[in-house]
């Protein structure tokens, strides 16, 4: 896993602001709730995607720090896909799955993105998914995985 500040050596200028922005407004909404940290995954394809998140709060009487699923805001959920497009590269297209997280003790994005691997979409994803993909983000060869491959060819 890297930091937003390592993922972004590999990324356009517009792409490393958009990580910045998204950092900035994921501290602003830990400090906000009074959460401790949040996560968000991500897997998406063509137009589809599935998010999960979590909050880590504290709760009850005893304040007790608990993960809360689906507790990040809609709007940081709605941004964290945003990213998508805008890390998205002509020749090695965009990710397909990430994961993001942010807790006060570190205080930084900490981000994986993985390109190559295969989203894990409910329903699973279709042929017509994969050519909306490469129509929306076009790989090179060498940049494209066999899943992807496999499935266009055939």
């Amino acid at each position: 896993m890297m930091t937003s500040e390592q993922s972004c050596h590999e990324q356009s200028v517009e792409a490393c602001a958009a990580l910045d922005a998204f950092s900035q407004h994921c501290a602003q909404w830990l400090r906000t709730t009074g959460d401790d940290e949040l996560v968000i995954e991500i897997d998406a394809l063509g137009a589809r995607h599935t998010t999960a998140s979590r909050a880590l709060r504290r709760t009850g009487l005893r304040r007790r720090l608990t993960w809360v699923e689906d507790g990040v805001s809609a709007r940081l959920i709605a941004e964290a896909l945003a990213l998508r497009d805008v890390m998205a590269t002509p020749s090695r297209g965009a990710w397909t799955v990430a994961y993001l997280s942010m807790s006060t003790r570190q205080g930084e994005l900490i981000t994986d993105f993985d390109y190559d691997r295969q989203p894990h979409l409910t329903p699973p994803h279709t042929r017509a998914d994969i050519i909306e993909e490469l129509r929306r983000h076009p790989r090179r060869p060498a940049f494209t995985p066999d899943w992807l491959r496999e499935t266009t060819s055939s």
